[in-house]
């Protein structure tokens, strides 16, 4: 058998597996190392990845010139910098560019030591460069948290009202006789978090996009419908009945945010008395405070690393968080079609030195009855 080529079929670009083994055997050079450890001290130090006055400014940047040529946002060090948003030119079986929007993306911790230790990811083009200074613009762009890109959107759904209520009863039906019911409502009951409204981040579409409904998709271990957009919701109506009840205010106020929602499933949260809170992807996290229970599942933005950065919520029902660091193994991952990637070693929503540091403020209890449709979750209730 032909040993594999280090490079693709049309010889542009490096294969998954060389690429594998260059992050196993490449020294970081000395400029790397020191841009790598500028930001290891700046974190350190206290600063914030990431800041609610942030958020609002871009926010409301994007609000006045939702397809702006450039925006300024302020970088981990403190020092502001102007990112461009390139036009959009759609290629060959693009979209169109109205079907994009503006978006927010969000770099987390590991990332950011990643990328400096890096660099140009080009042994020569290091050497040259470690001949250089480390310039301001270079501890800038080294602590930068936040990232502005193209977002294909398709609000279209891929079914009619009376299909998607039909399958919202039958899930809050099932939902109701489920052992994740009976032990979230012990959770919330006993613990009695001073919550006063429940925000939820990444919870996912209802019903899938028009290309793929998941409504019918099966659970493999009960063979029901699985559901699990539609059934965290239902977690969260009833996180959120508990509290008004322990508080004697009626239910308390529940604000989602997910780019996913389609129109109609837009329209059908908001008569469930759900806000699905706007804007461009970080506008969700200004409305996180001290009296919040925050509730995501396997997002795919740094969720507890956002939240450990501008608040100590009442309580978040969230994937646990390792008490260790993860090791940073890459990986050769085979897709369907059989076609190699290198995977990161962490996850979108991955821990930090600073979320571990916020749960020891928390006492924990295990979500995990129905991983199918929750995943391994934490329920952290503030001592």
């Amino acid at each position: 058998m032909a040993p594999a080529s280090d490079t693709s079929s049309d010889g542009a670009f490096p294969t998954a597996r060389a690429r594998l083994a260059k992050l196993q055997t490449r020294v970081v050079c000395g400029r790397n190392l020191k841009l790598a450890n500028y930001v290891r001290d700046v974190y350190a130090s206290g600063a914030k990845m990431f800041t609610k006055d942030m958020f609002r400014q871009m926010e409301a940047d994007l609000a006045k010139d939702p397809r702006p040529d450039r925006i300024s946002v302020c970088s981990m060090n403190g020092m502001a910098r102007s990112m461009s948003l390139s036009p959009y030119s759609p290629g060959n079986g693009s979209n169109a560019a109205n079907d994009h929007v503006a978006h927010f993306g969000f770099k987390i911790y590991q990332s950011m030591i990643h990328n400096a230790e890096e660099g140009c990811n080009d042994e020569q083009a290091d050497a040259i460069m470690d001949k250089e200074p480390i310039t301001d613009e270079d501890r800038m762009y080294a602590t930068q948290t936040v990232f502005l890109g193209w977002s294909y959107v398709d609000l279209t759904s891929p079914v009619d009202l009376a299909r998607l209520q039909a399958a919202w009863d039958e899930a809050q039906a099932l939902w109701l006789e489920s052992d994740s019911y009976a032990k979230l409502t012990e959770l919330v009951t006993k613990s009695k978090p001073k919550a006063n409204k429940v925000i939820c981040f990444g919870l996912g579409s209802l019903e899938g996009t028009v290309n793929y409904s998941t409504l019918d998709l099966k659970h493999s271990l009960d063979g029901l419908p699985r559901r699990s957009a539609i059934t965290q919701h239902l977690a969260a109506i009833t996180m959120a009945t508990l509290l008004g009840q322990q508080q004697d205010t009626g239910r308390v106020p529940i604000l989602v945010q997910d780019p996913a929602y389609t129109m109609l499933g837009q329209q059908f949260l908001a008569a469930q008395d759900i806000e699905v809170v706007g804007g461009n992807g970080a506008l969700g996290f200004t409305h996180v405070d001290d009296d919040t229970l925050v509730f995501s599942c396997h997002p795919n933005v740094p969720v507890k690393q956002i939240v450990a950065d501008i608040a100590r919520p009442a309580a978040m029902l969230w994937n646990e968080v390792r008490l260790a660091e993860r090791e940073a193994e890459w990986s050769i991952h085979t897709t369907y079609d059989g076609e190699e990637t290198l995977c990161m070693p962490w996850v979108t929503d991955e821990d930090s030195p600073r979320t571990r540091e916020l749960v020891k403020e928390y006492d924990m209890h295990t979500f995990c009855l129905d991983p199918e449709r929750f995943g391994d979750l934490g329920f952290y209730v503030r001592k």
